[in-house]
C-alpha cells in the first residue's frame, strides 16, 4: 500500500551526506502490471516517502512509476504514525505490457526519503538518497 501526495505538503530531499548508504531495496517481485518492493533502512530509520521511481529491463521494457514524491509507510506531512515499519514493503501499479519476463535482468531507480520532520512552508524537509537495484526475474 502507498499513500498519494498529501494536499498542502510534500517531501523535499536535502541529500544524505554522512547518511548515504542508509536505504536499500532488499527484494523486488514482479507480477503482471505490479511491482512489489521492500526497502530497508540500515540506521534504524523508516522509509517515509518515495519519488522518481522508474525501471528498465534488458529487453527494453520500462516505465515511470512515480515522478513526484509521495509519502509512504504511515507518514503524513511532518507527522509519523505508530504504524511505520522497517523494512517497508509496498506494491506499485504500472503498464502491464512492460512487465519484465522470466529470466530477464532489470534495473530499478528510486529516491528514498526519511527523517521527514521539519516543515518549511509547504515542503517537508527529509534526508534523501537516490538508489539503484539490479536483479533478475526468477525463471
Amino acid at each position: 500500500m502507498h499513500v498519494e501526495k498529501t494536499h498542502g505538503c510534500h517531501p523535499s530531499g536535502t541529500g544524505c551526506d554522512a547518511w548515504c548508504g542508509n536505504a536499500k531495496i532488499i527484494t523486488a517481485t514482479w507480477y503482471p502490471g505490479v511491482l512489489e518492493i521492500t526497502v530497508n533502512m540500515t540506521y534504524s530509520d523508516y522509509p517515509q516517502a518515495y519519488g522518481h521511481f522508474t525501471f528498465h529491463d534488458d529487453s527494453g521494457h520500462s516505465d515511470r512509476i512515480l515522478g513526484d514524491q509521495q509519502f509512504v509507510n504511515c507518514q503524513h506531512c511532518d507527522k509519523s504514525l505508530d504504524c511505520q515499519v522497517n523494512p517497508y514493503t509496498s506494491s506499485w501499479k504500472f503498464d502491464a505490457s512492460q512487465t519484465p519476463q522470466k529470466g530477464v535482468w532489470y534495473d530499478i531507480w528510486i529516491s528514498v526519503y526519511w527523517q521527514c520532520y521539519t516543515k518549511f512552508y509547504n515542503r517537508i524537509r527529509c534526508l534523501s538518497e537516490d538508489i539503484h537495484y539490479r536483479g533478475q526475474v526468477p525463471l
